[in-house]
């Protein structure tokens, strides 16, 4: 089974990759997110800055709140999207979300992001189908100890 590691205080937690099937479920609950945050997305709009009058009280306000409660949801939403990647093999969730920092919060949603939607490999087969050649091919083969050969052919 393959695995990613995320971090909380320093401390390595093993969460299963998701197969096709369940990351295709995860990607559209992180659809769903993107959608409800997207309203809120208005705030950090150029053109929307530029016209706060930062000498009239109440629209300083509003964008300080509107800044700061942006900040906020992504964060919670990104920890509940981590939290919900790891479907389980996360224990003490609460005590999770206790103790995780903001930039954890922020480098393991990337990583989850990262597994679920293998953009990389997207493109790269994108590219491969837009350039006529054969992609390369890895083939995986383990011996009779276990140990995994990867062979790669153009």
């Amino acid at each position: 089974m393959k695995t990613i590691t995320i971090l909380v205080q320093d401390q390595e937690i093993q969460l299963p990759q998701l197969g096709h099937r369940r990351a295709k479920g995860w990607r559209k609950e992180f659809e769903q997110v993107l959608v409800a945050l997207a309203p809120k997305l208005k705030t950090v709009d150029p053109a929307v800055l530029k016209a706060v009058d930062l000498t009239k009280t109440e629209e300083l306000e509003s964008l300080i709140s509107a800044l700061f409660g942006l900040v906020e949801d992504a964060l919670d939403e990104a920890l509940k999207l981590v939290l919900a990647y790891g479907d389980g093999a996360i224990t003490g969730k609460e005590t999770v979300e206790d103790d995780i920092y903001d930039e954890e919060i922020v480098s393991n949603f990337i990583l989850v992001v990262r597994t679920a939607i293998p953009f990389d490999k997207l493109m790269d087969m994108f590219k491969v189908m837009n350039s006529g050649q054969l992609p390369a091919t890895t083939s995986t083969n383990s011996d009779q100890s276990g140990d995994i050969n990867l062979t790669t052919t153009a």
